[in-house]
């Protein structure tokens, strides 16, 4: 939610779909299960309207704090079990890693596209 490179990633969601590429979010809040970004995913994911929300958090927009069963601290197990250690950290259909953002032209020609 703090990231800045996965702010960027996020404004630049709807031209990757309209370039043919799909995007699925997991939750990889840095600091863990105790940070504050932990705190606003569960928050997004807790939405009634989880793509509103999670543009909101990009946008540094404040929002309610929410609590339910949610898949985050699951997520994040993930990630650390897969090495993740930075964000956004792009796993393609392949497999592949791509660590970072460097912006929509980059992340095509990274993808053959």
């Amino acid at each position: 939610m703090d990231c800045g490179f996965c702010r960027s990633l996020h404004s630049d969601i709807e031209r990757l779909l309209q370039s043919g590429i799909e995007v699925r979010y997991l939750a990889f809040p840095r600091g863990g299960e105790a940070s504050e970004s932990f705190d606003k995913m569960v928050s997004v994911w807790c939405s009634d309207d989880r793509q509103r929300a999670i543009t909101q958090a990009k946008r540094g927009q404040n929002l309610p704090m929410r609590d339910c069963e949610s898949p985050v601290l699951a997520h994040y197990r993930l990630g650390v079990l897969l090495g993740i250690s930075g964000t956004p950290a792009i796993i393609t259909s392949d497999g592949d890693l791509i660590a970072g953002y460097a912006g929509f032209e980059t992340l095509l020609a990274s993808l053959g596209l």
